[in-house]
């Protein structure tokens, strides 16, 4: 069995939040289970964290700092829960971080929740609104490409195969 007794024996919630993301982060791979488990208690104490600073009054960076690794935490915990086959908790868990990566203008981090929520709508839940959530997901994509500037512009096609990129309708939406 694994365990994080360095922070224990510290003492300090930051630091065995921290060291039981790393080791679920590690895992993931090996053992899903053990993974989520030590996720889901990460993201319980950085919560407990973040509600300990508000509550104190602390505002700035320490409180910043917490919230990310809150959502940082909840990212990791997200793809245990998909490894395992729990894919309506990854996408509750992705959807947590996104509304903490959008409310900090953190436009990479937003891009990678939408991606993975859309493919976990798309490919993974089993639910009669499951397509309509992931074309929701991927229109929000499109909307925050084209307000981005980038180096290059959004491809018409895609590089696969090869046929037109469009926003998805409501029409391609219905279940199978």
């Amino acid at each position: 069995s694994w365990n994080c007794c360095c922070a224990e024996a510290l003492g300090d919630a930051v630091v065995r939040a921290g060291c039981l993301t790393h080791l679920g982060s590690v895992l993931v791979a090996s053992d899903a289970a053990a993974a989520t488990k030590y996720l889901e208690e990460a993201v319980q104490l950085r919560e407990d964290q973040v509600i300990v600073l508000h509550d104190e009054g602390k505002r700035g960076s320490s409180l910043a700092t917490a919230i990310m690794e809150h959502a940082g935490s909840l990212v990791s915990l997200a793809g245990a829960y998909y490894c395992s086959q729990r894919y309506e908790d990854a996408a509750d868990a992705y959807s947590k971080s996104l509304a903490v990566f959008e409310m900090i203008d953190d436009t990479d981090k937003v891009v990678k929740c939408l991606v993975n929520l859309a493919n976990l709508y798309e490919l993974q839940i089993q639910h009669p609104t499951a397509r309509a959530n992931a074309a929701e997901q991927r229109k929000r994509l499109y909307t925050l490409s084209s307000q981005q500037p980038f180096s290059r512009a959004v491809p018409e096609t895609c590089s696969i195969c090869c046929e037109p990129i469009s926003l998805l309708s409501r029409q391609q939406t219905t279940t199978r």
